[in-house]
């Protein structure tokens, strides 16, 4: 619930012009590290997962987004916005996120049952592969430097 309220909620304050999605899957990741339910040198990738459902992250951002949005009303100016009416703190103080901690567990549920699952798995076929190739062309024998003979 912390981290889909903090990481929601900056997302939606939008405080600036770059990077604000960036940030919102970083505080994902620096809330679920210092929840205590992990050890502290594990990350657990949810943002992978998000960037693989992206138009219902689009759908969970677009339900807060639409209806605040229109309580604005400002023009884009090079030197800044000249905004003629805007809302009170209240909707992004105050936002139900029902819809943001379901889509946060479910994202975290997934990365747990499935993506770290299949990402195990496929280092873990490297590492065979890797070890049919070093004991069949004996690389771990030779000299990584390269010697000619003429």
């Amino acid at each position: 619930m912390k981290a889909a309220c903090a990481a929601f909620g900056l997302v939606y304050i939008h405080p600036f012009m770059d990077g604000n999605g960036r940030l919102h899957r970083y505080i994902i990741h620096h809330v679920l590290n210092r929840s205590g339910l992990t050890s502290p040198e594990l990350v657990i990738p949810v943002s992978a997962v998000i960037m693989k459902h992206i138009p219902r992250y689009h759908q969970i951002l677009t339900h807060f987004s639409e209806p605040v949005t229109r309580l604005w009303d400002f023009r884009r100016f090079d030197e800044g916005p000249d905004i003629e009416r805007h809302p009170s703190p209240g909707p992004y103080r105050y936002f139900a996120a029902d819809g943001e901690v379901k889509f946060l567990r479910d994202m975290i549920q997934q990365t747990v049952e499935q993506e770290i699952p299949q990402e195990l798995a496929w280092l873990q076929g490297y590492d065979q592969a890797f070890r049919g190739i070093d004991t069949e062309m004996d690389t771990h024998e030779r000299s990584t430097r390269l010697v000619c003979r003429t």
